[in-house]
């Protein structure tokens, strides 16, 4: 037998006694693709990607946004995935991929994903759809003299576990109107309706509103996939507070009890 016949030969021996053999398919990796194509360029500039299994698996990469267009493709184990993928975490990121906020931090303007998939095939798939995990409230104190108050917004999340979810803890953060009586707090994803706004002239704390009960009382929807914005308008005698949610048309007024 010539040379080229015996390597052809040896060559389908190896091929038929690797992947291709039904029995022998479960030790094969699977061929994971990753779309990013859906994904809005325009505020998600890239995108940290983790994949993790309970065998031990773990694979980290940085995508930038130009590459959003390609798949990102990874053979992996057949197993069961955890899929993370975030952006915008202002360096907040834990080993285990939770994200948690310094106390006296706001929180990032973070757009995360966690999925698990099933990969035990030769071949599997999934489009990447961040969600806004952050909503920006933007806080107009209203009135002729403008008072150097501090607004500080107290609540019991401080970020997100690995899977996405919000992570109890203690979080505050302080914002000073600026010149027009304008300041913005961003807010992580909240549990309940706990959040506290106190006002302080410097030295003391001269009011608190139940501000979470206020955003509860408009409907605003903390389990949405993507948060919206709030604007809340403080008048400057603290005797009504107006609260808007972005998109929506109503205006939500609520009497201070002084």
């Amino acid at each position: 037998m010539k040379p080229s016949r015996v390597l052809l030969v040896l060559f389908w021996l190896v091929v038929m006694t690797g992947c291709s053999v039904k029995e022998n398919r479960k030790f094969c990796p699977c061929r994971l693709e990753v779309d990013f194509s859906v994904v809005d360029t325009s505020v998600i500039h890239s995108a940290e990607i983790c994949m993790t299994t309970q065998d031990g698996f773990i694979s980290y990469d940085h995508i930038s946004s130009s590459d959003f267009f390609e798949d990102y493709v990874r053979n992996v184990p057949r197993s069961l995935l955890r899929l993370n993928v975030w952006y915008g975490s202002n360096g907040f990121t834990e080993q285990d991929n939770s994200i948690i906020i310094p106390y006296g931090s706001e929180c990032p303007c973070v757009y995360m994903e966690f999925t698990e998939l099933s990969t035990d095939m030769e071949a599997c798939r999934h489009v990447v759809r961040m969600r806004k995990n952050h909503c920006v409230m933007t806080i107009y104190v209203e009135g002729e003299d403008k008072h150097p108050y501090g607004l500080r917004v107290r609540g019991n999340v401080n970020g997100y576990r690995y899977d996405g979810k919000p992570r109890v803890g203690e979080f505050a953060c302080v914002s000073y109107p600026d010149e027009c009586g304008v300041s913005e707090v961003v807010l992580p994803r909240q549990i309940d309706n706990s959040l506290l706004l106190d006002i302080d002239d410097g030295t003391e704390v001269i009011k608190t509103f139940a501000l979470g009960e206020y955003i509860a009382a408009s409907g605003y929807d903390w389990t949405s996939p993507d948060l919206q914005d709030l604007s809340l308008d403080l008048e400057y005698y603290l005797s009504h507070v107006i609260l808007t949610v972005q998109g929506w048309d109503s205006e939500y007024t609520y009497n201070i009890i002084l």
